[in-house]
């Protein structure tokens, strides 16, 4: 299990870590994040899923080597992901 590291830009939205961290823990993929350039970022992840209520979120982290991420994005899921997270459930 990676350890998380919290940026504060993370909890603009309000939602909390321990919603997040049920994302990240149960999300069955993690997709890359593109740059400014259309390019993947393979330091950058999106991981969409549903908190334990069900309401989906995203969450970006920054990969910090194999063993910690930091959370820098938490937020209700926008309507923009919806095609990604219909892949993640179905």
């Amino acid at each position: 299990m990676p350890r998380y590291e919290w940026a504060q830009s993370a909890a603009r939205h309000g939602v909390s870590r321990a919603r997040a961290r049920h994302v990240l823990d149960t999300a069955p993929t993690a997709f890359p994040v593109v740059d400014e350039d259309g390019e993947p970022d393979p330091d950058l992840l999106l991981f969409l899923g549903d908190d334990p209520n069900g309401v989906p979120l995203e969450v970006m982290v920054r990969l910090l080597g194999a063993e910690a991420v930091r959370i820098f994005h938490v937020m209700p899921m926008r309507p923009k992901y919806r095609p990604l997270y219909d892949q993640t459930t179905r």
